[in-house]
């Protein structure tokens, strides 16, 4: 490792500009100490560390000795992973000039099936509705000549969903080796390389579904030597999602028009006369299926809101349900003999026409079983809650998802007898104890810790205003409003715009945006609010051209963006970002914690908010020559005794209190 950090080592021949950075050489050895030796290793590297580089040359020398290959690079934003893929890793292996297999692996929905696409093109006008559809699919058919790899990230444009699913490989649509497009079939010319791959780069989401299939004896990854997770922050919140389930009653819907359109003119796969008892069947299920959901919606209407004391309450669009079997379920027969009507039904048919029934009935049962198994609760150890999704027309969602998957992590990834690595600029709490959390929350019971602290110099490049007076916002919430609304307008006069201002409350940052709006425009400050029609790509864009504007952003934006330079030099955080505990999961852990002895506040609020504040602080400070401050409004940081937590976690910062400078 010496050789590659040092002044005038390896990386330093091969980048011009090349700074050594003690934190980032210590990285790097920990990381080969922890891959030599198989351990596990929790490295928290702050901003400016160069962490990409602290895990890619160890985990590059690592590979070349074959020793733990393939060995698996897993990050949780997309931007992370163009980074590496286009940036870092292409540049590292021009100074490793020895051959190594570096392969992006995507899931198999992003790829093109050429059986699906022919069949789809043959049948379009029993298919698709739209004369827009029909555009699409045949500029996929003249795309699917010549693209490199048959993936979705490949198209110059987007199509949309449904059109999509009539042409994307999809594993209860395959006929394996049996098709005749077999050896030309991307997905599969995509595994023949990922078997062969030394180091494979994947997303939380993806090894996180991985390892949930895993449980039920199949895998969408090939066995890995050793893991790296970047974003390692992420990793509880993502394995939640993948090993929990959301069932939409949209699902549903999307099936029956798959399968005959509702409309006036009948399309989809049982389009025409020849499948009588099977649509009769497909009408007996939407009926059922209607009639569940109008039962579901009654019982959640019949219960009080807000009726805590029965664990029965709605808050935000959720409702958490503590009892099996709250309505009769007819559903799952329905769909299980719609799939023995779609099987009857094209027993005669073409073996490529007759798997594509094949796969639709696969789909009704999947359904039916998800249903019952919400309805009896049969996944122990989770917390179950419906769900209200959708703008205009709204739709339920049946969910659920682990209390704890510690447990589950222990068992299934942490017990392997392989090195892992999580690294993040947001690991540790702070002091001795630093790491305990995410030990805990993860299920890892032996690891090493390395906390490496930024290079920045963020005494000279930050200020860090806190105040005291300013009203409690749990106590005196509209006081603490309007108190923060005429703070925000001075900070921003302060800094010229180029700030962004942090919420814990959608509704908070609405109304602030309707007071800014006409203050901003006066001013000549261009404002971006988030959920205004823009995406989260295209207002960073807007707001780093703009040079002076304000930004209001929710929980998006506290971490995984940057913006280095002039455009930002103001991080206006309004309240501390605790997690509301109403919220069934959050509930749901809380009473955990407490059933074992412990404080949900204590044990699970603080340290996820610390974590989650150093997120948001860690926006500001991006560069050696970046400058700003750092406003943080809510005063219990510094009247509260846990307070103390917090100011422990924040870099060392020029600080003013009430606006007054305080002795370094």
């Amino acid at each position: 490792m010496d050789k590659f950090f040092a002044k005038e080592g390896i990386l330093a021949s091969g980048f011009a500009g090349f700074e050594p950075r003690l934190q980032q050489s210590q990285m790097a050895k920990a990381v080969d100490d922890a891959l030599e030796k198989g351990v596990r290793l929790l490295a928290e590297a702050g901003t400016g560390v160069g962490k990409s580089f602290g895990y890619l040359v160890p985990v590059f020398l690592s590979a070349l000795n074959k020793k733990r290959t393939p060995i698996v690079i897993s990050t949780h934003t997309i931007s992370l992973q163009e980074q590496l893929l286009l940036k870092d890793i292409p540049a590292l292996q021009k100074i490793i000039p020895y051959p190594l297999k570096v392969v992006l692996v995507k899931g198999r929905g992003n790829y093109i099936s050429l059986r699906r696409l022919r069949v789809a093109q043959i049948k379009a006008p029993t298919l698709i509705q739209s004369d827009e559809f029909h555009e699409q699919l045949y500029r996929i058919s003249r795309w699917s000549l010549d693209t490199r790899d048959g993936s979705k990230s490949d198209m110059n444009f987007e199509p949309d969903g449904m059109v999509w699913d009539l042409v994307q490989s999809d594993s209860s649509n395959c006929m394996g080796r049996s098709c005749k497009d077999y050896q030309r079939c991307h997905y599969y010319q995509a595994r023949r390389t990922i078997a062969s791959a030394d180091i494979l780069l994947v997303n939380h989401a993806l090894f996180f579904a991985d390892l949930s299939v895993r449980g039920k004896g199949a895998s969408l990854l090939p066995d890995y030597g050793a893991v790296i997770f970047d974003e390692g922050h992420m990793v509880e919140d993502v394995a939640i999602d993948q090993l929990g389930d959301n069932l939409s009653q949209g699902a549903f819907h999307y099936l029956f028009e798959r399968l005959a359109s509702s409309g006036k003119k009948e399309r989809g796969l049982l389009a025409g006369d020849a499948f009588f008892e099977a649509k009769q069947q497909l009408h007996s299920a939407r009926a059922e299926v209607d009639l569940f959901f109008l039962n579901i919606q009654n019982w959640m209407n019949s219960r009080a809101i807000g009726d805590r004391d029965s664990g029965n309450f709605r808050d935000a669009g959720h409702f958490r349900v503590l009892d099996k079997n709250i309505v009769v379920n007819n559903v799952t027969d329905a769909l299980s003999e719609l799939a023995k009507n779609l099987e009857n039904a094209s027993s005669d048919l073409p073996e490529e026409e007759k798997i594509e029934f094949q796969s639709m009935a696969d789909k009704a049962v999947d359904l039916g079983v998800r249903v019952q198994e919400w309805l009896e609760q049969q996944h122990n150890g989770n917390v179950f809650w419906l769900e209200l999704a959708g703008k205009r027309a709204l739709r339920l969602n049946l969910c659920r998802a682990p209390v704890d998957v510690a447990p589950i992590l222990k068992e299934r990834l942490f017990s392997k007898d392989i090195p892992i690595v999580l690294t993040s600029a947001t690991l540790s709490t702070g002091g001795d104890e630093g790491f305990k959390t995410v030990k805990e929350r993860l299920g890892i019971d032996k690891a090493e810790a390395l906390a490496l602290e930024s290079p920045f110099d963020y005494y000279n490049q930050a200020q860090l205003y806190l105040f005291k007076k300013i009203p409690d916002p749990a106590s005196q919430p509209r006081e603490f409003e309007e108190s923060s609304l005429a703070m925000i307008c001075k900070f921003l006069e302060k800094s010229q715009g180029r700030a962004f201002v942090l919420f814990t409350s959608y509704q908070f940052m609405q109304r602030t945006g309707k007071v800014l709006e006409s203050w901003c425009q006066q001013r000549g400050f261009p404002l971006f609010v988030q959920g205004q029609g823009l995406t989260r790509n295209r207002m960073l864009d807007q707001f780093r051209e703009s040079k002076n504007a304000v930004l209001l952003g929710v929980d998006s934006f506290w971490q995984g963006v940057d913006v280095q330079g002039d455009a930002l030099s103001n991080v206006i955080i309004t309240r501390l970002p605790f997690v509301v505990p109403d919220l069934p999961l959050a509930q749901a852990r809380h009473e955990a914690i407490q059933q074992k002895g412990g404080n949900g506040f204590y044990d699970l609020q603080i340290p996820q908010a610390v974590l989650k504040l150093k997120q948001g602080v860690g926006r500001l400070i991006r560069s050696s020559t970046d400058k700003g401050m750092i406003v943080i409004l809510d005063p219990r940081i510094l009247t509260k005794g846990y307070g103390k937590k917090f100011l422990r976690a924040l870099p060392k910062c020029r600080l003013f209190v009430d606006e007054v400078e305080q002795p370094a």
